[in-house]
């Protein structure tokens, strides 16, 4: 079964209830994204997170950001970076990408 590649539809997929890990994978595996568009890009990235593949979600993130760039919409662009800061912080320990990600926010706003 294939679902629209929107944020919201991702997003409901990948509910984060106790059982909901599965509905993740389905999601990130099922999902048609041909679009480059910055939120459905960003639901991918939710939808790996989601499913615990930390590594596949920074790069859908960074995609995501880059498209949000592309489309003019700074704010969309800032939270990504944002997010990816935190993310590399966390998940990859690496203080000197994440400060390069905040510094990219800061140049975007």
């Amino acid at each position: 079964m294939k679902y629209s590649a929107t944020a919201d539809n991702i997003w409901r997929f990948g509910d984060a209830t106790p059982g909901g890990m599965p509905w993740a994978r389905r999601a990130r595996n099922d999902v048609l994204v041909h679009a480059d568009g910055g939120a459905a890009l960003e639901g991918e990235a939710r939808a790996c997170y989601l499913g615990l593949d930390f590594l596949a979600a920074l790069a859908a993130w960074e995609r995501a950001y880059a498209a949000y760039r592309a489309e003019g919409d700074p704010v969309e662009a800032v939270r990504m970076a944002r997010t990816l800061a935190g993310m590399h912080g966390q998940i990859r320990s690496d203080a000197a990408v994440m400060s390069g990600w905040l510094a990219r926010g800061r140049r975007c706003s």
